[in-house]
Formats: C-alpha cells, sequence, structure tokens
C-alpha cells in the first residue's frame, strides 16, 4: 500500500514538474517573439525617421537612400559584398553592417537585442544611425579606412541621432 502511494506521489510530481517545464518554455518563448517585436519596432522606428531625414534633406535627396534589411545573425549572402566590387562571392553577416556594393543595411535584431540589454535603449539607434552614416560616407565617395572610417561614421550618427531627438521627445 505504502508503496503504491509512493508511486502515486511520484507520478503526480512527474506529470506537475513536466507541465512546469512545458509552461516555463511557453512563457519564455512569448516573452523572447514579445521582446524581438519590440527590437523590430525600434529598428523600425529609427529607420523610418532616417529614411524621412535623408528624403528631406536638400543635399541627400537626390541620391536613393540606402535599403535597410533585418537578418539572421550568420546569414550568408550570396553574391553581395566583399572587399572590392569585383569580388562578388558570399558574405557571411556577423552583425549590423553596411554593403556599398548594393547600398543595403543588414541589422541582426539578436545583435541589438544583446547591445541594448548591455548599453540601454540608444544602443539600437545609434547603430542604425551608425550604419546610415556608412551609407552617407559612401554618397559622397569619403574613403576613410580602419578605426578613422568607423569613428568618423560614429561622428555621423551623433549628428543624425541630435536631429531626431525633438521627434523621439
Amino acid at each position: 500500500m505504502k508503496f503504491t502511494n509512493h508511486i502515486k506521489f511520484f507520478l503526480l510530481g512527474l506529470l506537475i514538474g513536466s507541465s512546469s517545464i512545458l509552461i516555463f518554455l511557453r512563457i519564455n518563448e512569448f516573452r523572447s517573439q514579445k521582446y524581438r517585436d519590440r527590437i523590430n519596432k525600434e529598428i523600425k522606428q529609427v529607420t523610418n525617421f532616417l529614411l524621412n531625414d535623408w528624403n528631406n534633406n536638400s543635399f541627400l535627396k537626390d541620391f536613393p537612400p540606402p535599403q535597410v534589411i533585418p537578418v539572421l545573425r550568420g546569414s550568408r549572402i550570396q553574391g553581395a559584398c566583399g572587399n572590392s566590387k569585383y569580388d562578388i562571392g558570399n558574405w557571411d553577416i556577423g552583425g549590423s553592417s553596411y554593403c556599398d556594393l548594393t547600398n543595403t543595411i543588414y541589422l541582426v535584431p539578436e545583435q541589438l537585442k544583446s547591445l541594448k540589454k548591455e548599453f540601454g535603449i540608444s544602443t539600437i539607434g545609434f547603430v542604425v544611425a551608425h550604419e546610415f552614416a556608412h551609407a552617407l560616407q559612401h554618397t559622397y565617395g569619403i574613403r576613410l579606412r580602419g578605426p578613422s572610417r568607423e569613428l568618423h561614421a560614429d561622428c555621423i550618427a551623433g549628428m543624425f541621432l541630435k536631429a531626431g531627438k525633438k521627434s523621439w521627445e
């Protein structure tokens, strides 16, 4: 009799434990999707502002703005960017980046989620603005390399965000 009760309690515990794990996984999946949706909404908000700013800027409106495409980390873009305009092989996306050959910004939401968690909400706006700055460098033929190119893009990104600050407040 005692043995039967132990088995009943064991099976009941197993059932409750399994249910708890499934509920926990579903809640995490829901939270993950909700967080992804929020990150994508923030990306879209900043991108829309920057595209509007580009199209309304008297110096930029005659140049096509970059297209913005969210991609999964590790995606392989076929025939996209390489080291030169003659290198049209595969391009692995490790993080958010700009491809001057196609005038395309590739944004990696997983990367932006991690950066936002580490450095705060303004990180998403800054990364998107930074990639737009690379498009601006390309548009005007600014050919910096290495850290100079990145620091210049950071400076331009700051100017983009300063202009947008009023519309977010």
